[in-house]
């Protein structure tokens, strides 16, 4: 009996013992997937919270709203070349030029409309109120009056032509 219950028992040992250590066993295998599923699950997340905050900067119609600015720049650019020479020497000429140039501001607003709380404004001031004819034919007063510097021509200093800004 002795060597039938040792062979019963070498049996029972064969059948929970691994005899080839090449191979994986299937929990081995299940840990392994369940490693690399973890790992691309991690890295999922992570790009799309990068993805996110990037879109985030992105989406504050800062581009928009440089162009804008820069349509206004342009803008007042050509209200100083309009007016250069004795385009702007009568108070008539003065007004014609600043109401034209006004209107197209006042189109930025238009154009831009997508940006919300966006004003677009004319600030010329004249170099006398009420306007004259002498106070018009000042020397360089529509380019003084528009040249973005503080001084020259205008009653308060101030000058800007075309400017954007968002409240």
């Amino acid at each position: 009996m002795n060597s039938r219950a040792s062979e019963g028992q070498e049996r029972r040992r064969r059948r929970f013992r691994r005899d080839d250590e090449s191979g994986l066993t299937t929990l081995e295998w299940l840990l392994i997937v369940a490693a690399v599923a973890g790992l691309a699950a991690l890295a999922v997340v992570l790009v799309t919270r990068v993805v996110e905050d990037t879109s985030e900067q992105i989406s504050g119609n800062s581009a928009r709203v440089t162009a804008a600015e820069l349509a206004a720049a342009d803008l007042t650019r050509q209200a100083r070349t309009a007016g250069a020479g004795d385009n702007a020497d009568t108070a008539t000429e003065w007004n014609t030029l600043s109401d034209r140039f006004e209107d197209r501001c006042n189109q930025l607003e238009i154009i831009y409309g997508d940006i919300e709380g966006l004003n677009a404004n004319w600030a010329q001031d004249d170099p006398a109120t009420p306007m004259t004819d002498t106070a018009a034919a000042v020397t360089n007063a529509w380019d003084e009056s528009l040249d973005g510097d503080d001084g020259g021509t205008s009653p308060t200093g101030d000058d800007a032509g075309c400017t954007v800004e968002v409240s």
